[in-house]
């Protein structure tokens, strides 16, 4: 589910058990193209070779992903608006996302697609009940990056990186983790080094923080009444 917080263009704010973030739409930086007059075939074009991919898009496990956050996302509107924390499914997902990375490796843009990618991102993002998978994914994301950049979206590595900091209770590095705090207003957890969190954001693709501070004045978020195990 999107959910629009004001009128700021391009943000997006999925949001689960412990805290918020949001999810600006990527600048397309290091966004992979398809090869003229192959857009179907699941091959891509790389800056950096002359060849192209030998290994097709593998359309069934893109479809997988996007089903299951599918269900990630109503969790996020029921935990959002009603203040249901579904553990349950976030147990589930990890599991699912376990296997797969078992399996896959990490699902890059070459493999799932930029959708399918985004998506296993945002299940391992909300796998905070298993850290230690977190910081898994998050090494193999970097040492995908620093393969083939254009297979990874930098913006994913500087979301989980925060998301791992603050579950190890720890101050952030890009400032993309937000929450409520007592006296109910929706702001950004603890900041390393923040003079210069622009020039980290935007290094990431990620708009200023400030964007991101002016984007959160409206958003609410109901407390926790129930929660499903």
């Amino acid at each position: 589910m999107r959910c629009r917080i004001g009128r700021t263009p391009g943000l997006r704010q999925p949001e689960l058990e412990h805290g918020a973030e949001w999810h600006p739409r990527p600048r397309r930086l290091n966004a992979c193209v398809r090869s003229p007059g192959h857009e179907d075939d699941g091959f891509w074009l790389s800056s950096s070779s002359l060849f192209r991919y030998t290994i097709p898009m593998n359309k069934k496990l893109a479809t997988e992903l996007k089903k299951m956050v599918r269900e990630d996302q109503k969790a996020v509107s029921r935990r959002q608006k009603k203040g249901v924390v579904d553990l349950r499914l976030l147990k589930t997902n990890t599991g699912r996302m376990k296997e797969i990375v078992a399996d896959y490796g990490w699902p890059t843009i070459s493999l799932v697609g930029e959708e399918g990618a985004k998506n296993a991102w945002l299940l391992v993002q909300h796998a905070d009940k298993s850290l230690s998978f977190q910081k898994k994914c998050l090494r193999l994301m970097q040492e995908q990056y620093k393969k083939n950049s254009k297979d990874i979206a930098p913006m994913h590595i500087a979301f989980l990186t925060d998301r791992i900091y603050i579950n190890e209770k720890k101050p952030q590095k890009f400032g993309t983790q937000f929450y409520t705090n007592k006296r109910g207003e929706f702001t950004y957890w603890p900041i390393r080094d923040i003079k210069n969190v622009d020039r980290r954001r935007a290094a990431f693709g990620i708009e200023p923080l400030a964007e991101y501070i002016e984007a959160a004045k409206s958003f609410r978020l109901a407390p926790i009444k129930k929660i499903i195990r």
